[in-house]
Protein backbone atom coordinates (compact mmCIF):
# COMPACT_ATOMS: atom_id res chain seq x y z
CA UNK A 1 0.00 0.00 0.00
CA UNK A 2 1.44 3.69 -0.89
CA UNK A 3 1.28 6.32 1.38
CA UNK A 4 -0.82 8.86 0.83
CA UNK A 5 1.09 12.18 -0.13
CA UNK A 6 -0.15 15.79 0.32
CA UNK A 7 1.78 19.17 -0.28
CA UNK A 8 1.02 22.51 0.33
CA UNK A 9 2.56 25.35 -1.17
CA UNK A 10 3.61 28.26 1.84
CA UNK A 11 4.07 31.84 1.48
CA UNK A 12 6.73 32.95 -0.70
CA UNK A 13 10.09 33.60 1.70
CA UNK A 14 13.07 35.50 0.32
CA UNK A 15 14.13 33.94 -3.34
CA UNK A 16 12.80 30.58 -2.73
CA UNK A 17 9.50 28.39 -2.75
CA UNK A 18 8.60 26.46 0.09
CA UNK A 19 5.99 23.69 0.89
CA UNK A 20 5.21 21.74 3.62
CA UNK A 21 4.91 18.17 2.85
CA UNK A 22 2.50 15.44 4.76
CA UNK A 23 2.93 11.88 4.46
CA UNK A 24 0.13 9.29 5.65
CA UNK A 25 0.32 5.47 5.69
CA UNK A 26 1.12 2.70 5.31
CA UNK A 27 -0.91 1.81 9.04
CA UNK A 28 -0.71 4.65 11.62
CA UNK A 29 2.25 6.42 10.57
CA UNK A 30 1.78 10.09 9.97
CA UNK A 31 4.49 12.32 9.43
CA UNK A 32 5.19 15.83 7.66
CA UNK A 33 8.57 17.68 6.49
CA UNK A 34 9.22 20.70 4.91
CA UNK A 35 10.89 21.23 1.16
CA UNK A 36 12.08 24.04 -0.25
CA UNK A 37 13.15 25.11 -4.04
CA UNK A 38 14.99 28.03 -4.98
CA UNK A 39 14.72 30.37 -7.68
CA UNK A 40 17.47 29.51 -9.16
CA UNK A 41 16.86 26.28 -9.06
CA UNK A 42 13.46 25.81 -10.44
CA UNK A 43 14.41 28.41 -13.24
CA UNK A 44 17.34 25.72 -14.07
CA UNK A 45 14.89 23.11 -14.56
CA UNK A 46 12.76 25.38 -16.56
CA UNK A 47 9.24 23.82 -15.67
CA UNK A 48 6.41 24.72 -16.61
CA UNK A 49 4.22 23.92 -13.31
CA UNK A 50 6.78 23.92 -9.87
CA UNK A 51 4.06 22.11 -7.82
CA UNK A 52 4.41 19.08 -10.52
CA UNK A 53 8.14 19.19 -10.42
CA UNK A 54 8.06 18.98 -6.24
CA UNK A 55 5.66 16.15 -6.68
CA UNK A 56 7.76 14.43 -8.39
CA UNK A 57 10.67 15.09 -6.53
CA UNK A 58 8.73 14.43 -2.86
CA UNK A 59 7.34 10.62 -4.35
CA UNK A 60 11.15 10.08 -5.24
CA UNK A 61 11.51 11.17 -1.56
CA UNK A 62 9.56 9.17 0.40
CA UNK A 63 10.61 6.04 -1.53
CA UNK A 64 14.20 6.75 -0.91
CA UNK A 65 13.35 7.42 2.78
CA UNK A 66 10.60 4.41 3.40
CA UNK A 67 8.20 5.10 5.42
CA UNK A 68 9.18 2.95 8.61
CA UNK A 69 10.74 6.27 10.55
CA UNK A 70 9.94 9.78 10.44
CA UNK A 71 11.47 12.14 8.09
CA UNK A 72 14.24 14.70 8.77
CA UNK A 73 12.40 18.27 9.53
CA UNK A 74 13.15 19.91 6.40
CA UNK A 75 15.19 19.22 2.58
CA UNK A 76 16.24 21.60 0.06
CA UNK A 77 17.04 21.94 -3.39
CA UNK A 78 19.33 24.90 -4.98
CA UNK A 79 21.45 25.24 -8.46
CA UNK A 80 24.58 23.38 -6.32
CA UNK A 81 23.10 19.91 -5.18
CA UNK A 82 20.25 19.86 -8.05
CA UNK A 83 20.65 18.10 -11.59
CA UNK A 84 20.01 20.17 -14.52
CA UNK A 85 16.30 18.68 -15.14
CA UNK A 86 13.88 17.40 -12.62
CA UNK A 87 14.16 14.53 -14.27
CA UNK A 88 17.99 14.12 -13.54
CA UNK A 89 17.21 15.51 -9.84
CA UNK A 90 15.24 12.87 -9.02
CA UNK A 91 17.44 10.29 -10.56
CA UNK A 92 19.74 11.49 -7.93
CA UNK A 93 17.82 11.07 -5.32
CA UNK A 94 17.36 7.41 -6.64
CA UNK A 95 21.30 6.97 -6.69
CA UNK A 96 22.53 9.07 -3.91
CA UNK A 97 19.47 9.00 -1.53
CA UNK A 98 18.48 12.04 0.44
CA UNK A 99 21.58 13.32 2.74
CA UNK A 100 22.68 15.70 -0.10
CA UNK A 101 19.29 17.43 -0.11
CA UNK A 102 18.74 17.91 3.20
CA UNK A 103 18.23 21.07 4.77
CA UNK A 104 21.50 22.49 5.35
CA UNK A 105 20.53 23.88 9.13
CA UNK A 106 19.89 20.42 10.16
CA UNK A 107 22.74 18.40 8.44
CA UNK A 108 24.80 18.17 11.51
CA UNK A 109 21.86 16.28 13.55
CA UNK A 110 22.89 13.93 10.18
CA UNK A 111 26.31 14.05 9.30
CA UNK A 112 29.14 16.12 11.29
CA UNK A 113 29.23 18.79 9.16
CA UNK A 114 30.68 21.77 11.15
CA UNK A 115 29.00 24.12 8.18
CA UNK A 116 26.06 22.68 8.42
CA UNK A 117 26.03 23.46 12.43
CA UNK A 118 26.89 27.01 11.83
CA UNK A 119 23.70 27.31 9.04
CA UNK A 120 21.82 25.99 11.90
CA UNK A 121 22.88 28.31 14.43
CA UNK A 122 21.88 31.08 12.82
CA UNK A 123 18.40 29.96 11.91
CA UNK A 124 18.10 29.00 15.44
CA UNK A 125 19.29 32.92 16.48
CA UNK A 126 16.78 34.58 13.65
CA UNK A 127 14.23 32.24 15.21
CA UNK A 128 14.95 33.59 18.53
CA UNK A 129 15.18 37.14 17.77
CA UNK A 130 12.24 37.31 15.43
CA UNK A 131 9.77 35.98 18.59
CA UNK A 132 11.74 38.33 20.89
CA UNK A 133 12.11 41.86 19.18
CA UNK A 134 9.86 41.23 15.86
CA UNK A 135 12.24 40.96 14.07
CA UNK A 136 15.48 38.89 12.66
CA UNK A 137 19.04 38.53 13.89
CA UNK A 138 20.39 38.53 9.80
CA UNK A 139 18.57 39.30 6.69
CA UNK A 140 17.70 36.92 4.09
CA UNK A 141 21.11 34.87 3.13
CA UNK A 142 19.69 34.08 -0.21
CA UNK A 143 21.68 36.57 -2.23
CA UNK A 144 24.82 35.58 -0.62
CA UNK A 145 25.21 32.07 -1.43
CA UNK A 146 23.64 28.49 -2.72
CA UNK A 147 23.20 26.94 1.29
CA UNK A 148 24.31 23.45 0.08
CA UNK A 149 27.44 24.76 -1.52
CA UNK A 150 27.98 27.00 1.73
CA UNK A 151 27.81 24.20 4.29
CA UNK A 152 29.94 22.21 1.86
CA UNK A 153 32.44 24.83 1.69
CA UNK A 154 32.93 25.42 5.63
CA UNK A 155 32.74 21.78 6.39
CA UNK A 156 35.63 21.00 4.19
CA UNK A 157 38.95 21.42 5.35
CA UNK A 158 41.15 23.86 3.16
CA UNK A 159 44.66 22.29 2.05
CA UNK A 160 46.09 25.83 1.50
CA UNK A 161 45.80 29.59 2.50
CA UNK A 162 43.97 30.65 -0.08
CA UNK A 163 41.32 28.07 0.41
CA UNK A 164 41.29 29.28 3.95
CA UNK A 165 40.91 32.70 3.22
CA UNK A 166 38.32 31.67 1.09
CA UNK A 167 36.07 30.25 3.78
CA UNK A 168 37.03 33.00 6.03
CA UNK A 169 35.44 34.93 3.35
CA UNK A 170 32.18 32.95 3.37
CA UNK A 171 31.63 33.95 6.93
CA UNK A 172 32.59 37.81 6.44
CA UNK A 173 29.69 38.03 4.08
CA UNK A 174 27.52 36.31 6.78
CA UNK A 175 28.57 39.23 9.30
CA UNK A 176 27.66 41.31 6.76
CA UNK A 177 24.23 40.54 6.85
CA UNK A 178 23.61 41.17 9.71
CA UNK A 179 20.28 43.22 9.98
CA UNK A 180 19.50 44.86 13.40
CA UNK A 181 19.97 48.76 14.49
CA UNK A 182 19.16 51.16 16.94
CA UNK A 183 16.08 54.19 15.72
CA UNK A 184 18.30 56.93 14.19
CA UNK A 185 21.36 54.95 14.44
CA UNK A 186 24.29 57.49 12.68
CA UNK A 187 26.71 54.17 12.79
CA UNK A 188 28.08 52.92 9.40
CA UNK A 189 28.49 49.04 8.62
CA UNK A 190 26.45 46.15 9.59
CA UNK A 191 28.98 45.10 12.35
CA UNK A 192 28.88 48.56 13.95
CA UNK A 193 25.05 48.68 13.68
CA UNK A 194 24.75 45.83 15.34
CA UNK A 195 27.54 46.37 18.47
CA UNK A 196 25.39 49.45 19.30
CA UNK A 197 22.22 47.63 18.94
CA UNK A 198 23.70 45.17 21.24
CA UNK A 199 24.85 47.74 23.47
CA UNK A 200 21.78 49.36 24.26
CA UNK A 201 19.25 46.71 24.02
CA UNK A 202 20.89 43.96 25.97
CA UNK A 203 23.40 45.88 27.63
CA UNK A 204 26.78 44.32 26.16
CA UNK A 205 25.76 40.87 26.55
CA UNK A 206 27.32 40.40 23.06
CA UNK A 207 30.44 41.89 23.15
CA UNK A 208 32.60 39.04 23.11
CA UNK A 209 30.87 38.19 19.82
CA UNK A 210 31.51 41.68 18.36
CA UNK A 211 34.82 41.07 18.80
CA UNK A 212 34.93 37.43 16.67
CA UNK A 213 33.11 39.20 14.20
CA UNK A 214 35.94 42.25 14.32
CA UNK A 215 38.87 40.22 14.22
CA UNK A 216 37.41 38.02 11.70
CA UNK A 217 36.83 41.45 9.16
CA UNK A 218 40.69 42.00 10.19
CA UNK A 219 42.00 38.42 9.22
CA UNK A 220 40.25 39.35 5.54
CA UNK A 221 42.56 42.13 5.25
CA UNK A 222 45.04 40.43 3.26
CA UNK A 223 46.15 39.18 0.02
CA UNK A 224 44.52 38.37 -2.42
CA UNK A 225 41.74 40.44 -1.52
CA UNK A 226 43.50 43.74 0.36
CA UNK A 227 46.68 44.91 0.25
CA UNK A 228 48.79 42.29 2.19
CA UNK A 229 51.49 44.75 3.63
CA UNK A 230 51.63 48.58 4.66
CA UNK A 231 54.42 50.48 4.12
CA UNK A 232 56.02 53.14 6.34
CA UNK A 233 57.24 56.39 5.32
CA UNK A 234 60.75 54.91 5.25
CA UNK A 235 59.55 52.54 2.91
CA UNK A 236 59.89 49.51 5.13
CA UNK A 237 57.50 46.61 4.49
CA UNK A 238 55.31 44.74 7.40
CA UNK A 239 52.68 42.48 7.52
CA UNK A 240 49.39 44.89 8.14
CA UNK A 241 48.57 45.81 11.59
CA UNK A 242 45.07 44.30 11.41
CA UNK A 243 46.36 40.75 10.22
CA UNK A 244 48.79 40.41 12.85
CA UNK A 245 45.99 41.34 15.48
CA UNK A 246 43.74 38.53 14.16
CA UNK A 247 46.18 35.60 13.75
CA UNK A 248 47.23 36.43 17.23
CA UNK A 249 43.77 36.48 18.35
CA UNK A 250 42.60 32.97 16.69
CA UNK A 251 45.96 31.58 17.35
CA UNK A 252 46.88 31.02 13.94
CA UNK A 253 49.96 28.91 12.58
CA UNK A 254 52.17 29.53 9.50
CA UNK A 255 51.43 26.95 6.45
CA UNK A 256 49.10 25.17 8.42
CA UNK A 257 45.63 25.75 7.02
CA UNK A 258 43.31 22.95 8.15
CA UNK A 259 44.32 24.08 11.67
CA UNK A 260 43.87 27.65 11.12
CA UNK A 261 39.93 26.77 9.54
CA UNK A 262 39.41 25.16 12.89
CA UNK A 263 40.54 27.18 14.96
CA UNK A 264 38.36 30.37 13.02
CA UNK A 265 35.25 28.00 12.44
CA UNK A 266 35.46 27.25 16.03
CA UNK A 267 35.26 31.06 17.14
CA UNK A 268 32.98 31.80 15.04
CA UNK A 269 30.52 29.05 16.15
CA UNK A 270 31.32 30.17 19.52
CA UNK A 271 30.07 33.41 18.85
CA UNK A 272 26.87 32.33 17.33
CA UNK A 273 26.50 30.27 20.56
CA UNK A 274 27.31 33.43 22.68
CA UNK A 275 24.43 35.47 20.36
CA UNK A 276 22.10 32.52 20.98
CA UNK A 277 22.14 32.48 24.40
CA UNK A 278 22.41 36.25 25.17
CA UNK A 279 18.82 36.92 23.23
CA UNK A 280 17.43 34.04 25.16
Amino acid sequence: MNPEITIQQLAKTGSREDFLVRVVGPGETDYTFKLSVTDTASAIWDTADLSDAVRSIVEALVHSHGTAREFPEAYWFDSSNSGESVQTTVNRIHTDGEPPFLHPAIRDKYANLVGAETLGKIEAIDTTCANKFGHPLFRSLDDAFEYTEAADDLSASPTDNANFLYRVCVLSVIIDHLDVAVSASAQSGSLNKFDEWQQNTLSGALSAAVETFRMLKKLRKQYPIHEHYALSASGVRTLRNEVVTATGYFALRQGEPEHNWHQVIAKFNGALDDILGGIQ
